[in-house]
């Protein structure tokens, strides 16, 4: 899953049998992530509490988990020789 606790790696080029040397391409992605989160607020009642989350307000019950990713664009990078 992407940027969620594993760093970026990229795998060294491969060989196709015929001593030429796969390349891999550079893409520039825009994408929107849905993240849940489960947070406790104090506040005297629902509406409250929702405007409390908000404004940045309570504290974490669960860490926050990427659900979806939905992607938006999908650029191949050129590469100046």
């Amino acid at each position: 899953m992407l940027g969620v606790g594993k760093p970026y790696c990229p795998a060294p080029p491969t060989s196709n049998g015929d001593n030429v040397m796969d390349t891999k391409k550079k893409f520039n992605i825009t994408l929107e992530e849905t993240v849940r989160r489960r947070i406790q607020v104090e506040a005297k009642n629902e509406e409250q509490a929702r405007f409390a989350v908000q404004d940045g307000e309570g504290h974490y019950l669960e860490l926050p988990k990427t659900v979806k990713y939905d992607i938006q664009q999908v650029f191949e990078v050129e590469e100046a020789s």
